[in-house]
């Protein structure tokens, strides 16, 4: 893909903060010495995770500069990388791993999730929240508008859709395998909007990205015109003149077994 527009994405920062605050108030840990952002974005959770543990050193990665730039405005005496999340190995055994809506990006995610659980401290947590989303209607509306003319011609969509998340069982599964005391939830945030343009604006650089970038510049305007057609039959206009874009998100914290006993604060 294309790297991400940063400024796009930065539109709708604060309703995105609501489950990157909520995954870090699931964290049980006091006194983390090293922190690790996997897929921070635009920084907005490893400033969370700055506010909460000022002292601790802090690594965020990910693999768009554009991201990283704003990133880099937001935080400081933080070591942010340009990195792949399944290339990325880190130098210090981190006590906290934070995956913010990063992880569903990666196909095959579990084996990147086992290894991070392997990398932590002894007693030290991964949390991750991953938006479980596909089988709503904003993501109904572009697998359809996608397969229609004339756009279905340039779309692979084994390629550039996303794969489903695997069942909360299978994480739980995956996750004590590799040797973690688990604990899981979800979460359906519900996210006042000014209309269904703005349902379009949210996930123009996210789910909607793949498809957008497999298009020619001529019929991507024509594709969001679509797209927003599409979602009018299945979001409401509220009395207030807003709409509502129901969002589940899964969340789970992983804590690596081990002598020591971090998790009381």
């Amino acid at each position: 893909m294309s790297d991400w527009n940063a400024e796009l994405y930065e539109r709708f920062s604060d309703e995105r903060a609501l489950a990157a605050r909520d995954l870090i108030a699931g964290i049980d840990y006091k006194n983390p010495d090293h922190m690790l952002d996997l897929g921070c974005g635009t920084g907005l959770s490893s400033a969370i995770m700055r506010a909460r543990w000022p002292s601790a050193k802090l690594t965020a990665i990910d693999k768009s500069e554009s991201m990283l730039k704003i990133a880099s405005e937001r935080l400081s005496k933080a070591n942010l990388l340009c990195a792949s999340m399944e290339s990325f190995t880190p130098e210090v055994a981190p006590d906290i791993i934070v995956a913010n809506a990063s992880v569903q990006w990666v196909p095959e995610h579990g084996p990147l999730l086992a290894q991070a659980v392997r990398w932590l401290t002894p007693g030290g947590i991964l949390a991750v929240q991953m938006p479980n989303n596909l089988n709503e209607p904003s993501h109904r509306s572009m697998r359809e508008v996608a397969r229609s003319a004339p756009y279905s011609t340039c779309i692979d969509f084994e390629a550039q859709t996303r794969a489903p998340l695997l069942s909360t069982a299978e994480y739980y599964d995956l996750l004590t395998h590799a040797g973690a005391r688990v604990r899981t939830w979800e979460t359906n945030y519900y996210h006042v909007l000014p209309g269904v343009e703005a349902i379009a604006q949210w996930f123009e650089t996210t789910g909607l990205k793949p498809y957008l970038d497999s298009l020619p510049a001529h019929l991507r305007t024509r594709f969001m015109a679509d797209y927003i057609d599409a979602l009018q039959a299945h979001y409401e206009v509220r009395a207030d003149g807003n709409v509502l874009l129901v969002l589940p998100r899964l969340f789970f914290t992983a804590v690596a077994r081990g002598p020591v006993d971090n998790t009381q604060e």
